[in-house]
């Protein structure tokens, strides 16, 4: 919580990030398969996800950082994200698996 970023953490993250491009695309560089385009959009699709999750983070710790050590305040999130899993999550899960989308 307002923890300044070093030059050693965003090196550490642009590293991070050009780690996985370079794992997900390596053995297709130079060719256009549907493959190829499969993954840049895969990858691409993480990036942005990671990119929101740290936008989120973010955001988060500036409006409810001063709540940070406010046991009520963190019990109430807590079961608000539990319910949100069970209620919403859950049921998208069954039905994914119910039409073959995902089997587990």
């Amino acid at each position: 919580f307002a923890e300044p970023a070093s030059a050693v953490q965003l090196l550490g993250v642009a590293l991070a990030l050009a780690g996985s491009c370079l794992a997900a695309a390596s053995s297709e560089w130079g060719h256009k398969s549907p493959q190829t385009i499969s993954t840049t959009v895969g990858v691409a699709l993480a990036v942005a996800a990671a990119a929101g999750y740290t936008i989120y983070q973010v955001l988060f710790r500036w409006a409810y950082g001063h709540l940070k050590h406010d046991a009520a305040f963190l019990a109430h999130f807590g079961s608000w994200i539990s319910i949100w899993h069970v209620a919403v999550m859950l049921p998208l899960v069954l039905l994914a698996h119910a039409i073959g989308f995902e089997a587990f």
